[in-house]
């Protein structure tokens, strides 16, 4: 379903995120320290030794569940405009990213701000490589 990108609600809920994920990355960067509460705070869960490396970045952080024995390594970017969900046992590589949001492929709907968003589950056990990019486009979305 399409959502306005640019609606208050939407920005202030994405600028939230950018100061957790700062206060974050800030510790870890300075202290190596993984104080899992600034993201426990911002995600609906965080399981049981979860470990997330510097310049992690989320979009809004509440869609975002994270299970047990968890490894993110750096620059994991996560646009959770809809529900994501990490299962246990997975380990992510460096510079990965889960895009759960593409802006409209129609020139009309993009120029009003359109934006629409589908799930991503990674089970239990998934091991995403260095670079790897999930996400979607709108025909993916339809089940073409």
């Amino acid at each position: 379903m399409m959502y306005d990108d640019a609606a208050e609600n939407v920005a202030e809920a994405r600028a939230h995120a950018l100061a957790m994920c700062r206060k974050y990355n800030h510790k870890v960067n300075t202290n190596d320290e993984y104080d899992m509460s600034i993201l426990k705070d911002l995600f609906s869960k965080v399981g049981e030794n979860v470990y997330i490396e510097s310049n992690f970045r989320c979009e809004f952080g509440f869609n975002i569940s994270i299970g047990n024995d968890v490894y993110i390594n750096h620059d994991m970017i996560i646009l959770d405009c809809n529900e994501v969900s990490i299962g246990n046992d997975v380990y992510i590589g460096p510079r990965a990213g889960l895009y759960g949001a593409n802006h409209a492929e129609d020139p009309f709907e993009r120029a009003d701000k359109g934006v629409y968003s589908a799930p991503i589950t990674l089970e239990d056990r998934v091991w995403l490589g260095g670079d790897v990019r999930i996400t979607h486009s709108r025909k993916s979305m339809q089940g073409y």
